[in-house]
């Protein structure tokens, strides 16, 4: 389960773009299938997210978007590592977004805590 929180002035078709390019970075180092896409996309403008521009030193320019992925904690570092830069890797390919234009959590839990029907 993927939410993406993106600016309200970013077209729709580049949040498709970022949207896409998050779900092909899931199914290239998690095997999550192709028609496995479960997202929530969030539009902010300015009067509803509070962040510094430079967050962390690093000027953070009008197209800021905000990844979490909610995963069971069932990934290995290096396949976590190897999600992250799939990620960078498609949405500057896809976007034309920059390192310093996003941010990505990975919120693990147990599969205890997790509730879907499945064939």
């Amino acid at each position: 389960m993927v939410h993406l929180l993106v600016p309200h002035s970013m077209p729709q078709a580049k949040r498709q773009s970022v949207s896409e390019g998050v779900h092909q970075a899931l199914a290239d180092t998690l095997g999550v299938p192709g028609n496995g896409m479960f997202q929530l996309i969030t539009a902010y403008d300015e009067t509803n997210i509070a962040m510094s521009p430079d967050f962390l030193g690093v000027p953070r320019g009008p197209n800021f978007v905000f990844i979490q992925i909610s995963v069971m904690n069932a990934r290995t570092n290096e396949e976590k590592r190897a999600l992250m830069r799939a990620v960078r890797t498609n949405l500057a390919a896809r976007a034309g977004l920059g390192n310093e234009d996003m941010m990505i959590n990975l919120a693990e839990s147990d599969a205890a805590n997790w509730f879907c029907v499945v064939k």
